[in-house]
């Protein structure tokens, strides 16, 4: 991504001033500082545990440290399942004894099974989330407690125990309890979200002008059809994609999910303020730079003018004739060109030009149009009266 201007990076931020855009609440220092000591315990666990593993060596299904409790688990299941069908053999075919010894091999069959897929996803979620954590993808949008749960359970740093129907729980004297299947969710940088908005940025930057309702509407559809799952709206709320401590929001407003959609909004009307600031400041700065010194107050005039039609041509290439419209004085007017999209019809008057915005030399009609002094025309290659002719004959 290009980075034209020092400005660009002021921009980005919503403004001169800087800082977050939605008036922080400033965090407790100690809080603070202790889900600091969290992530840092977090990332050490992680790379501690990685650097032990031998390289190339893919992660075991079952870690060396639980090999123990799921060997001896197996054994004793194993054992009465042996016992259940010595005493199915013994026992009359249909008899309801029969019948209850049938069952209770197809329970423990049945735990076999639903310990060999708990272990099978331990190992994948594990995987992941080292991997996820080890690159830096780890999301501050996290309750630091959750993150410090789940760094203990994925570098084995808990008890396994597996119950009679082959459920995995993990336990350690601080954390207490917690079934496989009852750990938390955890959230990922949403890295593609946040390479979108910084691109959206960029184009109201590169606009020179302040957005247009349409374009503020266009912006708006964008940043809803992006903020469509609640972890892609806490990672854009908290991550420092663009500023340290992200929005700077209330966790606890982040972390109620009975305020979910209030922090949706939230987090789309600060991403739209930033980019009416960019586009705001972008064309302030433009104007100051274009400002013309000196010389008469007339020839002053028009060159003030000659820099907002520059700046409309631009929005009008990129296919918003909006801006260009707010400029042009009297009744002057683009309107698309329905039978030829891209094209648009620049109405003069009594007078009717087609316009092709990605001609250079279709200026010269509207400055023509708005009275500009031609030796104030940027230099192109002027049509000839033949070459107008061919060009918007019917």
């Amino acid at each position: 991504m290009a980075l034209e201007t020092k400005q660009y990076l002021t921009d980005l931020s919503g403004g001169a001033g800087g800082g977050n855009f939605n008036n922080p609440n400033a965090v407790d220092p100690k809080v603070k500082l202790r889900e600091d000591q969290i992530k840092q315990a977090n990332n050490d666990r992680v790379n501690n545990y990685l650097d032990k593993m031998p390289e190339g060596v893919p992660l075991a299904k079952v870690p060396p440290k639980y090999k123990g409790d799921v060997q001896n688990w197996a054994f004793n299941k194993k054992s009465e399942i042996a016992k259940l069908k010595i005493a199915i053999n013994n026992s009359e075919a249909g008899s309801p004894q029969n019948l209850q010894y049938r069952k209770q091999v197809q329970e423990l069959e049945g735990a076999f099974e639903n310990l060999n897929n708990q272990m099978t996803n331990f190992h994948s979620y594990k995987d992941e989330y080292l991997n996820t954590s080890y690159e830096g993808n780890l999301s501050d949008a996290n309750n630091p407690a959750k993150v410090d749960l789940l760094g203990q359970v994925y570098t084995d740093q808990m008890n396994m125990i597996i119950d009679d129907s082959g459920n995995l729980v993990f336990a350690n004297g601080e954390a207490g309890m917690v079934k496989f299947n009852d750990l938390p969710d955890y959230t990922v940088k949403d890295n593609a979200a946040a390479g979108e908005i910084l691109n959206m940025n960029e184009q109201a930057f590169k606009s020179k002008a302040p957005l247009s309702k349409g374009q503020e509407q266009i912006y708006r559809l964008k940043l809803n059809k992006m903020m469509n799952n609640r972890d892609t709206v806490k990672s854009m709320a908290m991550d420092d994609f663009i500023m340290e401590g992200g929005l700077g929001l209330p966790r606890e407003f982040i972390f109620d999910n009975s305020r979910s959609e209030e922090l949706r909004e939230t987090v789309v009307n600060s991403y739209l303020d930033m980019f009416k600031n960019t586009a705001l400041d972008s064309y302030n700065t433009n104007q100051s730079k274009g400002a013309f010194k000196g010389g008469t107050a007339s020839s002053r005039k028009y060159s003030a003018r000659l820099d907002n039609i520059n700046t409309g041509w631009e929005a009008l290439g990129q296919g918003d004739p909006s801006v260009l419209n707010r400029t042009l004085s009297g009744n002057d007017e683009l309107v698309p060109l329905e039978e030829e999209e891209g094209l648009y019809t620049y109405y003069n008057g009594s007078k009717q030009t087609v316009i092709d915005p990605n001609d250079p030399n279709d200026i010269q009609f509207i400055l023509s149009g708005q009275n500009i002094p031609d030796d104030m025309w940027p230099k192109t290659n002027k049509p000839t009266y033949n070459e107008l002719i061919d060009k918007y004959k019917e």
